[in-house]
């Protein structure tokens, strides 16, 4: 009897101490979450502390923020990056969703890109996050990214990493998967397996991974390579397809199964319960995520590791000013080696086979001393009383910090309207709700804004404008968010007409007071209807691609969204191809056409027009595209550069030279070493400037009046002539005609069309006398009839430009025209 008592009283005080363990362990983990708050809330104020950085990086990632490895990438660059005070800008190509669609991703960081600038943020570098990211980056450097310094981590195709470091500007690291280490240790765990299954996908990375995965065939000898590609079955058909798998038989090893036939996508977290609810064979991973919650494990790389090594060399390149050029490819040899006890348990694997560095995961206690668990429990009870005092203390604190680390998740810190992250998180839930409408808006001209009156104000008017929509949004019932720079992003939960987005519009662009200041608001706004079955990356897409066509239309206008808008989109970007090709591999070619004097028919000059030397496309299909992409100001010094070495040619033949214009581009403007560049190129070939003269259109002067007037003084400091080309089609003014050092104004051929006509002569003559009377040369392009000539010579025109005299020539019949008229 007594036996039986202290029996009972035994499990009585085993039962009270493991209580108490198990309250211990929960006040444990509660100071653990306090302490993951706190250091939450330190990285997230370091990340969002935008406005007082430095210096600012822009991140790209392959994956979607969810992806499991996504935090831990963050806190490797972060604990190198605040330190010196840099921001990060983060940019997910989610490319396991997208699934090869990189068109919209494109203009999405080209919007970006200029909402930052236009903001007055400066992306000083950029870092690419997997295969995915760094094959954008390359693709899209010498547009998106021109000058910028690029490391790129997490890449785990050898050759393509070998290939990036080539470029001077990119650095970086590979990281092998260890998969050849992980399937020697599952050789070792089922050896009497026959088969070795690697799962994969059709994504970019996927498609890698099964090249990796069989190029390994001729190290296990013995053993059957099987793939099974998740993008050759829907859901129910794979699924049935590893219930085949059996642990006696088949070593199983995942590596991207994230996109089925149907293009219907699966998280890591999704496709391991599928992998734990149908396959029957412990599965193997070379990554750090899914081990612990259903993977039995495997050798896997240090992501934190290789972030901060990203991260040291992006300071040394933009603080330390090293050479990114002599940084070597860096292979990223830390690795780890973790297994699940449990799995390992449940198929009756051997532990005793795995390395002695082996990290168990799930491993359970192993006490061996009764003594030693009453000792152990006694020390946890008197901990547990000390934490139970503090806890009281620190729950206020810990609620609060939770409360704060949410609202700086969901709120953009400079108008406190709700972030980007969260209004994707929004817009992923009302999707699968009910139809409405997407609006996106860009401010106008707001870089002016900046140049204007400072980036202080600029952040004022950025503030104002939030404002205004939140309390819109308030008062209707919708959800408004900041997106990045001067963009937001407005949804209705219904489909809306063209008089709510004007009603939305008249709401915002009311003049605002800033300081002493009134300052003039215009905003373009593209809308996309959403309908049951668009995602919402898709919509964001549509709303992108309307906004773009906003812009293009003109300033203060809305569209809406139409697929024939991602019809132009496509073919906008096959153009953008061909044109990156032809400015790698001389695809271009000068024309000249000449101006001549109408009332001796001698020639005195020419204007220079580009051509593809295939014609593949015409100059009012490429250069507008060129504009738009970011390529004119590669494209301009090329040409700069053909005329000047054309007119070296034709003085070392001896011919006489006659001045060329070349056409300068509005969108040139930011290209702030253009005229060092076209002095440099006049000094190589040892051209006078007098023979070169540069044509600006009208609409440059509403783009940005100061950086314009530096221009014009910038020319006639070297001694070049300006022209204003296509007058009296666009902004014409008096004003800039008299106080800006223009010497020749070309009237465009559509403005002599329509008013060169009888009954209206007179105003066509009024206009070259007010002309002649500022004492501007007038040339007039188009002209195609003698009469046309005759009647333009009569008023006084000093040259004619047009096919009365010739179409635009190649150099050899220059010089055969210039024989004939000089």
């Amino acid at each position: 009897m007594r036996k039986k008592k202290r029996t009972i009283q035994l499990i009585v005080m085993i039962m009270a101490l493991l209580i108490a363990i198990s309250s211990s362990f929960m006040m444990m983990n509660s100071y653990t979450k306090m302490r993951d708050v706190t250091q939450e809330l330190q990285l997230r104020e370091n990340q969002d502390a935008q406005y007082y950085s430095r210096y600012n990086v822009l991140f790209i990632s392959s994956y979607a923020p969810e992806f499991m490895t996504m935090p831990m990438q963050l806190r490797g660059l972060q604990s190198v990056f605040r330190k010196h005070k840099i921001s990060i800008i983060q940019e997910y190509m989610r490319s396991r969703l997208l699934h090869g669609k990189e068109n919209g991703f494109y203009f999405h960081i080209k919007d970006v890109l200029k909402a930052e600038k236009r903001a007055g943020v400066n992306i000083d570098a950029v870092v690419a996050g997997g295969d995915e990211a760094l094959t954008f980056v390359k693709k899209n450097q010498h547009t998106l990214f021109k000058g910028m310094p690029i490391c790129f981590m997490g890449v785990n195709n050898r050759q393509a990493a070998i290939k990036a470091v080539k470029d001077p500007q990119i650095t970086g690291s590979y990281s092998p998967d260890h998969i050849r280490e992980t399937l020697t240790i599952a050789t070792k765990l089922q050896p009497s397996a026959e088969n070795i299954v690697c799962l994969y996908d059709e994504t970019v990375a996927g498609l890698q991974n099964k090249r990796n995965f069989f190029d390994l065939k001729k190290y296990f000898k013995g053993k059957h390579f099987i793939g099974i590609d998740m993008g050759k079955y829907d859901l129910t058909g794979w699924t049935k397809r590893i219930s085949q798998l059996d642990a006696k038989r088949d070593i199983v090893l995942y590596m991207s199964s994230y996109v089925d036939r149907n293009g219907h996508n699966y998280t890591i977290p999704e496709t391991i319960k599928l992998l734990n609810d149908y396959c029957h064979a412990p599965v193997y991973r070379t990554r750090d995520n899914g081990q612990g919650s259903g993977v039995i494990g495997g050798v896997v790389y240090d992501t934190f590791y290789e972030s901060q090594l990203a991260g040291k060399r992006i300071v040394d390149v933009i603080i330390n000013h090293h050479d990114i050029s002599k940084m070597r490819l860096f292979t990223n040899t830390h690795h780890q080696i973790e297994f699940d006890a449990n799995i390992l348990k449940k198929y009756h694997l051997d532990q005793q086979v795995l390395p002695t560095n082996t990290n168990f995961l799930n491993q359970p206690d192993n006490l061996n001393s009764f003594t030693f668990t009453l000792m152990a429990g006694i020390a946890i009870i008197v901990a547990l009383i000390l934490l139970m005092i503090m806890e009281e203390r620190s729950y206020y604190a810990y609620e609060k910090s939770i409360t704060h680390l949410e609202y700086l998740n969901h709120h953009d810190d400079l108008t406190n309207m709700y972030s980007r992250a969260y209004a994707i998180e929004m817009l992923e839930k009302a999707c699968l709700k009910h139809d409405g409408t997407l609006v996106m808006l860009d401010l106008d001209n707001f870089t002016m804004i900046n140049d204007t009156y400072g980036h202080d104000k600029g952040d004022l008017v950025i503030k104002e404008v939030g404002t205004r929509l939140n309390n819109y949004g308030k008062a209707y019932g919708l959800f408004c968010a900041r997106l990045s720079g001067d963009e937001y992003l407005v949804y209705y939960d219904h489909v809306i007409d063209s008089e709510e987005l004007r009603h939305l519009r008249r709401a915002i662009t009311r003049d605002m007071n800033i300081g002493h200041d009134q300052v003039h608001i215009g905003v373009s706004l593209g809308a996309a209807l959403h309908q049951r079955g668009i995602t919402a990356g898709e919509l964001m897409t549509n709303a992108d691609v309307a906004l773009a066509h906003a812009k293009r239309e003109g300033k203060n206008t809305m569209v809406f969204y139409n697929n024939a808008m991602k019809e132009n989109i496509t073919e906008e970007e096959r153009i953008k191809e061909y044109l990156i090709e032809a400015l790698r591999h001389d695809g271009f070619e000068m024309v000249y056409q000449p101006k001549v004097d109408p009332s001796n028919d001698l020639v005195i000059g020419y204007e220079a027009l580009v051509r593809l030397k295939d014609r593949r496309y015409s100059p009012n299909i490429f250069i507008p595209i060129a504009e738009s992409n970011g390529l004119i100001s590669e494209l301009s010094r090329q040409i700069t550069e053909k005329v000047i070495k054309q007119l070296a040619a034709w003085q070392k033949a001896g011919e006489k030279l006659y001045p060329v214009s070349i056409n300068y581009s509005p969108a040139q403007i930011y290209d702030r070493g253009y005229v060092a560049y076209l002095a440099q190129t006049l000094s190589k070939y040892h051209i006078d400037a007098r023979y070169l003269r540069v044509e600006i259109t009208e609409s440059l002067m509403m783009e940005d009046m100061s950086a314009t007037n530096k221009l014009f003084e910038d020319f006639a400091h070297l001694g070049i002539l300006t022209l204003i080309d296509d007058f009296g089609t666009g902004y014409s003014s008096l004003s800039y005609l008299m106080h800006l050092p223009i010497s020749i104004v070309k009237i465009d051929k559509s403005f002599i069309d329509h008013y060169l006509v009888p009954g209206k002569e007179s105003f066509i003559e009024n206009m070259i006398k007010m002309l002649k009377d500022l004492d501007k040369m007038i040339v007039v392009e188009g002209v195609e009839e003698k009469w046309q000539k005759d009647k333009l010579n009569e008023y006084g025109v000093d040259a004619i430009q047009g096919y009365f005299y010739s179409k635009p020539l190649l150099p050899d019949d220059v010089l055969i025209f210039q024989h004939q008229h000089q």
